[in-house]
């Protein structure tokens, strides 16, 4: 990693073969990137290590399917980035280095302020339109919401509008010639770049569209290669939407479909509130308040999960709220249902009528009106099988964990231009639908639940896309919002 300042450069440098310079700038709320988590750096929102580290992210996802092996993708990875020490092997420097430039400090503002200015927005507009939509940002930065537990204020964002200058270049031009990086391997890096621009973005969230980047210019996205039109992205992304191995990261060779948002937008922000209230809608289907906004007059949701942890925990909760009675028994069909973890893990699960919420009522409870609660706080994960699909466990008996499990689904934000108006900067928003590497028969468990294990199964991919029924498929919510399907052709199987 090279750090602005830490290079002199050679003359060897400016030849272009084997180097790029980008000036991005940022067009949508960045949530951390600085050197600690959570935190922005207003003198370096753009780090070299985060440069690298998406490069190599949209490496992956372009080329990690042409390899037979992980093996052999990781060695090949290793090859171009760089590697860690495993085993007796020793660790690889890599042979791309990044520099950064940021223009001046960048502007922070505190998430709380974003949530503040919603709040009053809201309280304007509900006065002649009752059926006002809150801001859908908090999908993608409800990290950033202030954690009083832990006693962590709400974060500060990156503000759009930040500068900086990249020059990627490859650094073994300067060793022996039999040390440098193959021509291959360089294209592959110039592919890896178009990739992070017209997909990628900096610090936390970025699949969420959080953090995404942009050019400037059609004429510099040209000078790049870089797609600068709807009908050039849909061309590019073409080419890398081949079969191939179905490795356990992101890869393009496994995408099903593109949609676009249904308007182009003046600003990335614009275009990334499209994206989430989509999103939103999806992932919370379940009865609302006419405005989406605050903790009252929610439904309960339509997707299985909360009833399929009822059951594991066998309570729910049944009171009396001031003579607003809960009864939340959960019902049969959604028994051993988890479906929406094919979207990724963990799911943190926080009912609203817990325990916790309870006791804030004593009177209740006092008067006897308090039956029983819903589960506590808890996270839904996956754990490790072995080749017969048994589940592992560790020497002591207990269940080894898969903590982590990757979205398939990719939002992103992006520019494109109208060539017969060059000035005119639009921005649309992207999804991208790849498949999901969770078997219908993952077994998932509640990761601090003591009682015998109890799992709970994903189900079918195809449930999630084209569900019928509450909870809808994901196509179906897409199609509600009017977005565009790009891939495969409108109409056409996928």
């Amino acid at each position: 990693m090279m750090r602005l300042g830490s290079l002199k450069l050679k003359s060897e440098l400016e030849k272009p073969d084997r180097k790029l310079s980008i000036r991005v700038e940022l067009v949508t709320p960045q949530f951390g990137g600085g050197a600690e988590a959570r935190k922005a750096d207003a003198n370096q929102w753009l780090r070299p290590a985060s440069v690298r580290g998406a490069l190599r992210f949209w490496w992956r996802a372009l080329f990690g399917g042409t390899y037979r092996s992980i093996q052999e993708m990781y060695c090949a990875e290793s090859e171009i980035f760089g590697g860690a020490a495993i085993g007796k092997e020793q660790s690889k420097a890599g042979k791309v280095s990044v520099i950064v430039r940021v223009s001046g400090e960048a502007a922070l503002d505190s998430w709380a302020e974003y949530q503040r200015r919603d709040g009053k927005r809201m309280g304007i507009e509900q006065r002649t339109h009752p059926k006002v939509t809150s801001s859908a940002l908090s999908i993608a930065y409800f990290p950033a919401n202030e954690n009083k537990k832990e006693q962590l204020p709400a974060a500060k964002l990156v503000s759009p509008l930040a500068w900086a200058e990249l020059i990627i270049y490859d650094q073994s031009i300067f060793g022996p010639h039999q040390q440098r990086l193959s021509l291959k391997h360089w294209q592959q890096v110039e592919e890896a770049v178009r990739a992070y621009v017209l997909f990628g973005g900096s610090g936390s969230r970025t699949r969420r569209g959080a953090g995404a980047i942009s050019l400037s210019s059609p004429e510099d996205a040209q000078h790049l290669g870089i797609p600068d039109t709807t009908d050039a992205i849909k061309e590019w992304l073409h080419q890398y939407l081949r079969a191939g191995q179905e490795h356990d990261c992101f890869l393009l060779s496994r995408c099903q479909e593109v949609y676009i948002t249904p308007e182009h937008y003046d600003t990335g922000q614009q275009a990334q509130e499209a994206l989430l209230k989509m999103w939103r809608e999806f992932r919370q289907q379940r009865p609302h308040p006419s405005s989406w906004f605050g903790p009252n007059e929610w439904g309960r949701t339509k997707w299985p999960e909360a009833d399929a942890i009822r059951y594991i925990a066998d309570t729910h909760a049944s009171w009396e709220n001031g003579g607003h009675r809960i009864h939340h028994k959960p019902e049969d069909k959604n028994k051993g249902r988890a479906p929406r973890a094919h979207l990724g893990l963990p799911i943190v699960i926080k009912f609203k009528d817990d325990q916790s919420a309870q006791n804030k009522h004593p009177d209740h409870q006092k008067h006897g009106r308090c039956k029983t609660a819903d589960p506590d706080p808890n996270e839904l994960v996956s754990c490790k099988r072995d080749k017969d699909g048994k589940i592992v466990r560790d020497e002591h008996g207990k269940v080894i964990l898969i903590e982590r499990y990757s979205s398939p689904i990719l939002l992103a934000v992006t520019a494109v231009w109208d060539h017969e108006q060059p000035t005119q900067r639009k921005f649309i928003g992207l999804v991208l639908v790849t498949k999901s590497l969770l078997p219908s028969d993952q077994p998932l468990v509640l990761k601090n639940y003591t009682k015998p294990l109890l799992p709970l199964l994903p189900g079918e991919w195809c449930d999630v896309l084209d569900g019928k029924e509450a909870p809808f498929g994901l196509r179906a919510i897409l199609k509600r919002s009017r977005f565009q399907q790009i891939i495969p052709a409108q109409g056409a199987a996928p």
